[in-house]
Order: structure tokens, then sequence, then C-alpha cells
């Protein structure tokens, strides 16, 4: 059943069962005109990459816009384990970033929003990093940055991300977290000792898993105390 609110423009809408404002196509485009800019900026982002690495590097737009195992000629199965982990990285990121929205004006839960928002970011970045190789190929080989000192610049930001929400994190189901950056650090010292790829990413894939999984049961208990309207300090 469609029940009314105030618009933010003082007028009547109409919003649908779910809570979404049921409005005709031209109340849309006025209402969603935010959301359209950001779907055309953040479509128009590699499309204009893809077109500076064609006229800079001469690359071909098949290369940059078709998928690695057709352009390699590889079998189907090639990467496989590497391409799940963006799934899991995808996964994590969105709903770090989505509880920490949903929390946004409830002041109690300011600080467990901080650390959501926190969490995504890195998750965000982390993600790009293993999709991109920024680590491995693109900082050492295009800005001459070496991959020692990225390591260390990642340590130090996970550092500080651990001391500063040490309260909340305390406060969670925090063995998954514990497990996750294991699985993580196993992988990149399997890595720097040339191990067997098998280990490295199979720890890496397990981390990746805890990761998604901790993240995910922590927003959901955050927002089912939210919603249940419990205002002692959350989890």
């Amino acid at each position: 059943m469609l029940s009314l609110i105030n618009a933010g423009d003082g007028h009547q809408q109409q919003n649908g069962r779910w809570g979404v404002p049921a409005l005709r196509i031209r109340e849309q485009l006025i209402s969603c005109r935010w959301a359209f800019a950001v779907i055309v900026v953040v479509s128009a982002i590699p499309l204009c990459a893809a077109v500076l690495l064609h006229s800079w590097k001469g690359m071909d737009y098949g290369a940059l816009v078709r998928d690695p195992v057709v352009v390699a000629n590889a079998h189907v199965w090639t990467g496989f384990i590497s391409q799940l982990g963006i799934f899991f990285w995808a996964g994590a990121a969105a709903v770090c970033f989505l509880a920490g929205a949903a929390l946004t004006r409830i002041p109690v839960y300011r600080e467990i929003r901080r650390f959501l928002m926190a969490s995504g970011a890195l998750t965000l970045f982390l993600g790009l990093d293993d999709v991109f190789l920024f680590h491995e190929e693109v900082f050492p080989g295009y800005l001459g940055i070496p991959e020692s000192l990225l390591y260390a610049v990642y340590v130090g930001w996970v550092s500080w991300y651990l001391f500063r929400f040490r309260f909340v994190i305390l406060d969670t189901e925090y063995l998954m977290l514990l497990g996750a950056l294991s699985g993580f650090a196993l992988s990149v010292l399997s890595d720097l000792l040339n191990g067997p790829f098998l280990y490295e990413d199979g720890v890496k894939l397990i981390g990746l898993v805890a990761w998604l999984t901790y993240y995910s049961r922590t927003s959901y208990f955050a927002i089912r105390r939210a919603i249940a309207g419990e205002d002692r300090s959350p989890g």
C-alpha cells in the first residue's frame, strides 16, 4: 500500500511498499539527478582511461575492454581463484559502506559508523590493489616505488586502523578479523619467500572469506540493534 510523506521540497510524494519513493518519470529525473550524475561519472572514468591508454601506450581497445582470458587465449579456468577474490573484496566494501550510510543519523552509532566507513575505504583500496597489481606492477614499474616500501605503508595503515578502532573491534567477533589478517600476512610472507602459488593464494582466499564474513556480521548486528532502538553503545 502506498503512503504519503512530506518530500524535501514541501510537496507530498508517495512511498512504495518498501519505502522507495513511487515517482513519475519527471519527478524521478529531478529526485535522482545526483544518482544519475554518479552513474555517468563512474562509468566515464574507466572508459576515459581506456581512451587515454590507447592514445598514450598504443594499446588495442580489445585488450583493454575484453576479458583477460579471451585476450590471452588462455584456458577458461585460468586465474579463477584470483577472480573469486574480486567478489569478496567488493562485497565487503559494499557491506561496510551501506551499513555506515544506514547508521548516519544515529548519534550513538557514530563510532561504529566511522569504523565501517574506514573499513570500507581500506577494503576498497586493498581490493583495487589486488585487482590492478598496484604493489606488484604499477607502483614499482611505473612510479619507481619499491614493493617493500608499499608493504610498510600497508602495515602502517592497518596498524593505525586497528589502534584507532580497537574499542569497537573488541566489542565485535574479532577472531574472524584476526583470522583474515593472519591469512593475508601468511600470503604476503609466502610471496616474499617465493612459496608455492597454491599456498600463497589459498591462505589469501581463506582470509578474504573471513574478511567478508566479519564485516557482514558486524554490519548486520549493528543495523539490527539500531532498528530495535537499542541506545547502548553498539558492538
